[in-house]
């Protein structure tokens, strides 16, 4: 269960003018991504502007693979779960693989998605790479590896076939395409802020079984319990030592470069309900990215309060609000 610390929420700012660590304080969380709408807004926003960091930071193409398994209704969560993560484990280790990784692959992105239809559930695994490309051979033996490891851990009847095992998106330069496309991968990634993203072909998200759980459907409940045990404990979203380094903070990295807390500063804005609610609807509205936008600016100003204060007045602006009278009085 989440709820709202004594001192109110705001931004925390910590380290130096030009090189900011960024983060949401006053908010006691649960902190499962998985479960909890309030944590996973929060949290998935967190790894929004990781992936977001890693990915300007480390520049050039990044590709999005996205592997799959047969499965069929009734097939527990938990077992699928448990044999997708350990056949991708698997894969990465053959040594096939490894050479093309090491060849090809700067760093790598590994999220995890569910969904539940007709066939039962269904998880996916979404694989972010910065590469500049694999080779027709290297794709070949990657579906190869894939088909026959997960019949290893499953069996031949849920071998995925050649045209739905894996799917290869368009190669996207992070650094240069334009501010939708750049956020097309992470929200591919699970990584959507606004609200949770619709599921395809008839079938729904683990958060639509919650509503409809809330409404009195006794299968939607009975699934999302099934949902909520199977992915305790388990991770969303891993980025491999590459990317993390890609993706550290300038907090982080002033820690490396021996900078020592006496060195940084901290600094608090304080951010009101009406702000709150208002960067939730303009998110939603208008700019999917927008909470990555403001941290990043944060991040490279001399004065973080003037900075977040110059967003949440455009924003909002932008929708019409009214500004709270006893800020508009400066007190």
């Amino acid at each position: 269960m989440c709820s709202i610390r004594e001192e109110g929420p705001g931004i925390l700012a910590k380290g130096r003018p030009g090189k900011w660590d960024t983060k949401w304080i006053g908010v006691l969380t649960c902190g499962h991504i998985w479960t909890c709408p309030a944590c996973a807004q929060k949290l998935r926003a967190e790894r929004l502007s990781r992936v977001f960091r890693a990915a300007e930071v480390g520049g050039s193409v990044w590709q999005m693979v996205t592997l799959t398994l047969r499965h069929h209704d009734g097939m527990p969560l938990k077992v699928l779960l448990r044999a997708l993560m350990a056949a991708w484990r698997r894969v990465k280790q053959g040594g096939a693989v490894q050479r093309i990784w090491k060849l090809r692959v700067k760093a790598s992105i590994r999220a995890v998605e569910v969904t539940h239809g007709a066939n039962g559930w269904h998880p996916h695994l979404h694989v972010l790479l910065h590469t500049d490309g694999l080779t027709d051979d290297e794709k070949a033996t990657l579906l190869e590896r894939w088909q026959l490891t997960v019949e290893r851990f499953l069996g031949k009847d849920f071998v995925p076939d050649v045209a739905h095992a894996i799917d290869w998106s368009t190669p996207i330069d992070m650094c240069r395409a334009p501010q939708d496309k750049r956020i097309a991968y992470p929200l591919k990634l699970g990584l959507e802020v606004a609200g949770p993203k619709q599921a395809k072909r008839g079938s729904v998200t683990p958060w639509k079984l919650a509503e409809l759980a809330t409404q009195g459907d006794a299968q939607a409940r009975a699934l999302w319990l099934e949902f909520c045990r199977a992915t305790k404990g388990r991770r969303m979203i891993e980025l491999d030592d590459r990317a993390q380094r890609l993706a550290k903070t300038p907090r982080e990295l002033a820690d490396e470069d021996g900078f020592h807390e006496s060195e940084t500063e901290t600094v608090v804005v304080p951010v009101d309900a009406l702000e709150l609610r208002a960067l939730r609807e303009y998110e939603q509205r208008f700019d999917q990215g927008i909470l990555h936008a403001m941290t990043s600016d944060v991040a490279k100003s001399e004065r973080p309060a003037e900075t977040v204060r110059r967003w949440l007045d455009l924003v909002t602006h932008v929708l019409g609000y009214s500004p709270d009278p006893a800020r508009a009085r400066g007190s």
